[in-house]
């Protein structure tokens, strides 16, 4: 037998598998998204990877990049392709992006300089990002998508959150449930508009958290017109956390500056 060195992420050490374990733990949570992103790719031919000119076809410098994707309309992958750097070239389309490990946020276009230790793949997330992302998990069964978080950067935007049993072909069948999700954004309000739910896939009620990245203390928050009182929201960090009931009915969550 030819012998080969093992490739898990153990047989490299604490720090590797650390680091893995890290990942991993991400991709689980981002699985509502990318899930998503598979089903409009059976709906619509929607590549999941796009190249950054698939959103930005004006871009000349865009068509250009071949070491930077798109996850699916919001999310972007920066990985280091060469050997022990630690920083890398980014380039960033217009608007405004929020860099994913730190918070901080960038304004395009142009080129950054980012972080990239062993430990940080850099990540952006584009403006008008609605990321529905569940509990980290061991196995896809292990937990349900509850709470339900969504990670927002404030823009103009929207997103369909499609969900189904993930095992059967009943989906064939009109068994599936979809959620949409819409933003609008100007200087002195935001309005975060769900549901109402739509399919025949019974999702059980659950808890919301949406996670807003923003330095401003808001001034008011109202749920369907109804004010939400400190102790179901809390902002620290650059990130305002709302936390409410889902049942599949349409709501409407207004952060006003």
């Amino acid at each position: 037998m030819v012998y080969s060195r093992r490739h898990e992420p153990w047989s490299w050490g604490k720090r590797v598998a650390d680091i893995a374990r890290r990942y991993i733990g991400l991709r689980y949570q981002l699985l509502p998204y990318l899930y998503s992103l598979v089903w409009e790719a059976h709906r619509n031919g929607d590549p999941i990877w796009r190249p950054l000119s698939y959103h930005f076809p004006e871009d000349d410098i865009a068509a250009g990049i071949e070491d930077q994707v798109m996850v699916g309309p919001f999310l972007m992958a920066a990985p280091v392709l060469k050997r022990r750097a630690v920083k890398r070239d980014v380039y960033l389309p217009r608007g405004k992006w929020f860099e994913f490990s730190t918070g901080k946020i960038f304004e395009g276009p142009g080129r950054f300089e980012a972080d990239a230790p062993l430990e940080t793949m850099p990540l952006f997330i584009r403006e008008g990002a609605i990321i529905p992302m569940g509990p980290i998990m061991q196995h896809t069964k292990e937990k349900p998508l509850d709470p339900l978080t969504l990670t927002i950067f404030p823009g103009n935007g929207n997103f369909y959150l499609w969900e189904d049993d993930g095992e059967s072909m009943e989906y064939e069948q009109g068994e599936w449930a979809r959620t949409p999700f819409a933003m609008s954004y100007t200087a002195s309000a935001l309005d975060v508009k769900i549901g109402p739910r739509e399919g025949k896939f019974r999702v059980p009620d659950r808890e919301i958290v949406a996670r807003i990245r923003t330095d401003a203390r808001p001034a008011s928050i109202s749920l369907n017109g109804q004010p939400l009182l400190p102790g179901k929201w809390e902002h620290e960090n650059g990130f305002l956390q709302i936390e409410f009931h889902h049942a599949g009915e349409k709501i409407l969550l207004t952060v006003m500056s």
